[in-house]
């Protein structure tokens, strides 16, 4: 072991040539990453997680089965990747406007249901993947379990300061209301799929008038 004279400095380790590549971001990578997702949105969103095949997601993207497994180790991973993707601007959406008055809470949320019905492929994704959740076992039921616990979360927070502040009755349980409002999106979207006669805004936009009358604060 050689020893250091007084007042040398080591010298910095170097870091191996792989772990140097991996630090940059790679486009091209990046670019197959997005691919991968695109596909896997319509089959799982045509099949359901069980019924979609990795091989035939790979050879849609143009890669081998390894290939794919190269950019998302499972196709668990896969699922999960794709999951947070599609309700990270939803719930990014709700956070930014957290100090909303009042009950502007109610008209964001039309805006986000007008939105989603500009997406249809999205929605049915979400609406299959939701229903397969059910079951304890499949990789996304933990997923979906915190997703409703978060939204119904942040809606309420929203609804609890606008009781706290006078601008609906003292009497409305938030988290309650929160649940229901969810249960209204989800539902009219899953209505929507099955039949495009449905106006899921329209549906949503009266449901939303009605609450503002029922909840303001009694004169």
């Amino acid at each position: 072991m050689q020893t250091m004279k007084p007042g040398e400095r080591e010298a910095p380790t170097e870091q191996p040539a792989t772990r140097r590549r991996q630090a940059k971001p790679n486009a091209r990578g990046q670019l197959s990453r997005a691919l991968i997702l695109a596909t896997a949105a319509r089959h799982f969103g045509e099949s359901g997680f069980r019924g979609a095949s990795a091989a035939a997601i790979a050879s849609e993207a143009d890669l081998s089965e390894p290939g794919l497994l190269h950019h998302f180790g499972s196709k668990t991973e896969l699922l999960m990747s794709l999951l947070e993707m599609r309700y990270s601007h939803d719930e990014t959406k709700l956070l930014a406007d957290r100090e909303l008055e009042g009950l502007q809470l109610l008209p964001l949320l039309v805006t986000l249901v007008r939105e989603n019905e500009r997406e249809p492929e999205p929605i049915k994704l979400s609406m299959v993947l939701l229903a397969e959740s059910i079951s304890k076992s499949h990789p996304s039921h933990e997923f979906f379990k915190r997703r409703y616990a978060r939204a119904r979360e942040i809606v309420a927070a929203h609804l609890a300061r606008a009781r706290n502040e006078g601008f609906i009755r003292q009497d409305v349980d938030a988290e309650s209301l929160a649940a229901v409002l969810l249960a209204a999106i989800d539902g009219l979207q899953l209505q929507w799929l099955l039949d495009s006669r449905v106006d899921m805004s329209r549906c949503f936009e009266m449901l939303v008038a009605i609450l503002e009358g029922a909840l303001a604060k009694p004169l």
